[in-house]
């Protein structure tokens, strides 16, 4: 009986002395140099609620399921653990292109992508800006014993960022992480030239028949000119 009670104290003093769980986010997202994406995330939560391990991670897999990602597996990251899911998203559009419409739905209420991108025969001047509602990802959650502390967002490019208002870029300028704030508004902006391969092969392909076409032109007029002498 004491035993009993001194668990319930454990978890009591855990709980409501801790105040809450301490809720981290971390999303990444990398486009690969064929178009297609993956896309991951993770749910973490602070050590001092190791006790209930089980049912947050337990809880963390449903959410996840429920969000359509697969490949569930525990993480631990220095003071917390929790579960990370995966999906990839296979190549969609032109060669060399891709489509974020794929990963953040434009019925997504707390996801809203503002595409200003430029499409030239050659490449695609890529100008994304995507407005985050934090706050609204949560209002619904009716629970004081759960408290995003972090939300970091990363984009991984098979090319280099030439703008962007993130709080980190690095890996040669492909790379570049976002810290999204809590309570406040959050703008996800990059800007970045992804060449269209295909575009070019044709574009070369056809210089080079051009470029055959005069040669030709050329020794047949060179030819009927000294037969006509």
């Amino acid at each position: 009986m004491k035993k009993l009670v001194s668990i319930f104290l454990l978890v009591f003093c855990t709980v409501f002395l801790t105040g809450c769980v301490d809720l981290k986010i971390n999303e990444e997202l990398t486009i690969n140099q064929d178009g297609s994406m993956d896309h991951s995330i993770q749910f973490l939560s602070s050590d001092n609620m190791l006790i209930f391990e089980k049912e947050i991670k337990d809880g963390f897999t449903k959410t996840l399921s429920e969000k359509g990602f697969g490949n569930l597996s525990p993480v631990k990251e220095m003071d917390y653990f929790g579960v990370k899911g995966s999906n990839h998203i296979d190549k969609t559009g032109k060669i060399g292109y891709f489509d974020l419409s794929s990963c953040y739905d434009s019925s997504n209420k707390y996801f809203h992508l503002i595409d200003n991108s430029v499409d030239y025969f050659l490449f695609k001047y890529y100008d994304l800006t995507v407005n985050v509602d934090v706050d609204g990802m949560f209002s619904d959650v009716n629970n004081e014993m759960v408290t995003l502390s972090e939300y970091k967002f990363t984009l991984n490019l098979p090319v280099k960022i030439l703008e962007s208002n993130a709080n980190n870029v690095y890996n040669n300028n492909q790379s570049a992480t976002w810290l999204l704030s809590i309570g406040g508004k959050n703008s996800i902006h990059a800007e970045f030239i992804v060449i269209n391969i295909q575009n070019i092969v044709i574009l070369t392909c056809s210089l080079v028949l051009l470029l055959i076409l005069l040669i030709v032109l050329l020794i047949l007029k060179k030819k009927k000119r000294l037969k006509n002498k």
